[in-house]
């Protein structure tokens, strides 16, 4: 019995389409709220839309390509998502996986695809079941808030949790501060449980005695200590191809923000997003106390009605931000505060981003 063959997934840069060891573009493609899967007139089982490279065709001709042959689509946005390779007992292959979000199927091109499945499930009986099933949940994993979040003109996006992963750094620095006043550092659980705006509460509820000492002189130094480590936050897994995939679809986004807006314009720049957006909205006073009418100047500025907006945050301060501007609100509980505490406030709330 062979052994299972091992995938591993490394980093796609578009200089590399050329590469002549990318022989494969596999692509896992979404169409009318389901799954899109080929049959061919020779197998019994299902597939995932995958094609061999051609000579002098560099990679991404060759998802374009296979995409139409295979499925007949005809308008679609087809990302890069990742390079992989596969390891088995006969050597290995490299390829490209690839997400299509297909708008429009037309007829099938004379080939050897017999018919087009959607599903809004991976098949058991799937082509290659240990190599296809695991490209499919790889994506269905990084797509699955894009998703959720159909139908909108306008996404407003909180930033800090909800597309910056910063939890673990906010965790360290207040643990940090916690340590220079004599206080018990917390674990992410309990960060995560009591964390609340307004700021100075939350403080109030580690033990930080203002009366001793001032909210500004605690606050001012864990700002200061987590600008000097946010270069190390990455952006949560799956976020970039969602901003890709909803800025080709001409969906309106913008960042509305508590953090600075000159350390939001440097940090979004830095991680290769702010282009994706049509505007980015922070404040300049660290301690939350604008962001609502910062939001308020946002609307005006988009000119599109907020019923038609969705807000998108992972605290409770963005639920209150979102209601007072008319907009609706989706909750992501992976961010800042965790899933009981927003559930209780809120219907819409995902425990993670992840959510099939």
């Amino acid at each position: 019995m062979k052994p299972a063959p091992q995938i591993e997934f490394l980093s796609f840069f578009p200089a590399t389409a050329s590469d002549p060891d990318l022989s494969i573009a596999a692509v896992v493609a979404w169409h009318q709220g389901r799954w899109v899967f080929v049959k061919s007139k020779n197998r019994d089982t299902l597939s995932l839309p995958v094609g061999r490279r051609e000579q002098d065709e560099d990679i991404i001709a060759t998802a374009h390509r296979e995409l139409f042959e295979e499925t007949g689509a005809t308008r679609f946005q087809l990302i890069p998502m990742t390079r992989y390779i596969v390891r088995d007992s006969d050597g290995g292959s490299h390829g490209v996986l690839f997400f299509a979000a297909i708008e429009e199927l037309g007829p099938l091109p004379d080939s050897e695809i017999e018919k087009v499945v959607l599903l809004d499930h991976c098949p058991r009986e799937l082509a290659y079941p240990e190599i296809q099933t695991v490209l499919f949940r790889h994506v269905m994993r990084q797509t699955a808030l894009f998703r959720k979040i159909q139908g909108y003109s306008h996404l407003i996006w909180d930033w800090n949790g909800t597309l910056l992963d910063d939890v673990a750094i906010s965790v360290d620095v207040i643990s940090d501060v916690l340590r220079e006043y004599g206080l018990p550092v917390i674990s992410l659980e309990e960060y995560r449980s009591v964390f609340s705006f307004p700021v100075i509460e939350y403080y109030r509820k580690l033990g930080f005695d203002f009366g001793r000492y001032s909210f500004e002189e605690v606050g001012d130094k864990f700002v200061a200590r987590y600008r000097e480590r946010a270069a190390s936050a990455r952006l949560f897994e799956g976020v970039s191809l969602t901003l890709e995939v909803l800025a080709r679809r001409k969906v309106h986004q913008s960042i509305l923000s508590a953090a600075s807006q000159v350390h939001l314009d440097e940090i979004t720049g830095r991680h290769g997003i702010d282009h994706l957006f049509q505007h980015i909205f922070g404040i300049d006073n660290h301690y939350a106390a604008s962001k609502l009418a910062r939001g308020r100047e946002l609307l005006r500025t988009s000119a599109i009605d907020p019923s038609k907006t969705l807000f998108i945050g992972d605290t409770d301060h963005d639920l209150e931000v979102g209601h007072a501007l008319g907009t609706e609100v989706l909750l992501i509980a992976d961010g800042h505060q965790d899933y009981k505490t927003l559930a209780a406030k809120h219907p819409n709330v995902l425990r993670t981003r992840f959510e099939a």
